[in-house]
């Protein structure tokens, strides 16, 4: 089981960050620091999981807002055009 981090636990405030495998719930880790992340997390979640899987979360979720899916769409076109 990987963890997240102790410095992003307070994003978690609401589960005991200790138990969330990031495996197991990976999408759920995903969209909580997409949609309430610090940019050190969101760099987390960039070198923590596959690029795929975090598309597949933007595509896919229907717990982040639509700004914050359009955001995130914005900023990861533009990093795979660099």
């Amino acid at each position: 089981m990987h963890k997240i981090p102790k410095q992003f636990h307070p994003l978690f405030w609401d589960y005991n960050a200790n138990t969330l495998d990031t495996g197991k719930y990976k999408s759920f880790i995903i969209e909580r620091i997409l949609e309430k992340g610090t940019k050190e997390s969101v760099i987390w979640i960039l070198n923590s999981f596959p690029h795929k899987d975090i598309r597949n979360v933007l595509l896919h979720s229907t717990n982040l807002t639509e700004r914050t899916t359009h955001f995130w769409n914005l900023i990861l076109n533009e990093r795979d055009s660099l």
